[in-house]
């Protein structure tokens, strides 16, 4: 049984983190940058690692067919552009009209220096991007492309392909000084890397799976992965600069590392049926990526709401009110989303598809 449920629930989970990082950023300006709640803030970072070692992870699970045969490079980009591209643009036309009309919750100003063309397609560039998740995306197309170069290697050659691209980045991150040139910024960013702890887990959990499950081996996986974690975030790496900036290769290995082994864990679990998905995790996985886009302009609403609301001398129940309220918000504005733009974008596009994708590879 692929682990499909297992691996939507940790989609899910990685979302509700990005999200409620956003709440803490938000109560955070109101309580004058508490530093417990700016702490909270900080966790974000691993949620944002977790969606990129989760990409590369499912990548190479609802692709491994596919590795080494001929004709495969096509459908699989085609297969991400539908999956990326109709749905971000339907939010970008949707920031450009209200930038127009109403540009509060956007928090930008209509004068701001925005290359239009370049957010659209989502190409590299210099100046902060219409949407914040935007340098996300660019980052994720990237990895594709890069996969999609590989699709011609066998999974025995695709390890070693992997590898000698870990091995790249970390030559380029331990050696080289911090890029300035858009392009060059994203093929040498330390993201690229916990994608490709992600790939190779992948590989992992399929050599794993076809294996009894033994008595040692899983657990030892398990403490492995919460060891890595945990030992980073000891070092204090999380928090000094953020996901999009030219984050340092320790934090990106120890925690792309740790979260790979602990989805090798996850769904070997769910292999051997020994764990129970939450559905209402699952569920959140679903309409993660509209939960993704759109949390930016309901929390930029949230946070003017908040301005009008909590100014003077504020309480903690205030801002703890106001942040819940934002979260509520999120998840039912996502929701709308998901099955009003998102699953009707998705069924037109998967005409051109031609045969039906599996789950994963519509993820």
């Amino acid at each position: 049984m692929p682990p499909y449920l297992s691996l939507q629930a940790v989609r899910g989970l990685a979302a509700l983190i990005i999200v409620a990082s956003h709440v803490a950023s938000i109560s955070a300006r109101y309580m004058n940058a508490s530093p417990v709640v700016m702490e909270m803030a900080h966790l974000g970072e691993l949620g944002w690692a977790l969606l990129f070692v989760l990409s590369g992870f499912s990548l190479v699970l609802s692709e491994h067919c596919q590795f080494g045969a001929k004709g495969q490079v096509w459908t699989f980009l085609k297969r991400r552009f539908f999956r990326i591209y109709p749905l971000y643009w339907a939010y970008f036309v949707l920031v450009v009209v209200l930038l127009r009309l109403e540009p509060g919750p956007t928090h930008r100003a209509p004068g701001d220096g925005v290359d239009l063309i370049a957010s659209f397609l989502l190409l590299p560039y210099a100046p902060t991007p219409m949407f914040k998740l935007a340098w996300t995306l660019t980052q994720l197309l990237w990895c594709y492309l890069v996969l999609a170069a590989f699709l011609r290697l066998h999974l025995k050659s695709l390890v070693v392909a992997l590898s000698c691209w870990a091995a790249l980045m970390f030559c380029a991150l331990a050696w080289l000084p911090a890029p300035h040139n858009p392009y060059w910024r994203v093929m040498v960013h330390a993201s690229s890397l916990e994608f490709i702890f992600g790939a190779l887990a992948g590989i992992v959990y399929l050599t794993l799976s076809k294996r009894s499950p033994g008595m040692m081996a899983e657990p030892f996986v398990l403490m492995l992965g919460v060891g890595s974690i945990g030992y980073t975030l000891t070092l204090g790496s999380v928090g000094s600069a953020g996901v999009a900036d030219f984050m340092p290769w320790p934090r990106a290995v120890g925690i792309g590392a740790g979260t790979a082994l602990l989805l090798v864990f996850v769904a070997l679990q769910e292999t051997r049926r020994k764990v129970k998905v939450p559905v209402v995790l699952k569920g959140i996985g679903d309409l993660s990526y509209s939960l993704l886009l759109s949390c930016t302009l309901t929390f930029g609403l949230c946070s003017q709401i908040g301005q009008a609301w909590l100014s003077g001398q504020v309480s903690v129940w205030q801002v703890g009110l106001v942040g819940l309220l934002s979260f509520v918000l999120a998840l039912i504005v996502a929701f709308l989303c998901h099955w009003l733009v998102e699953k009707p974008l998705s069924r037109y596009c998967r005409r051109f598809l031609g045969a039906s994708a599996s789950p994963m590879s519509r993820r």
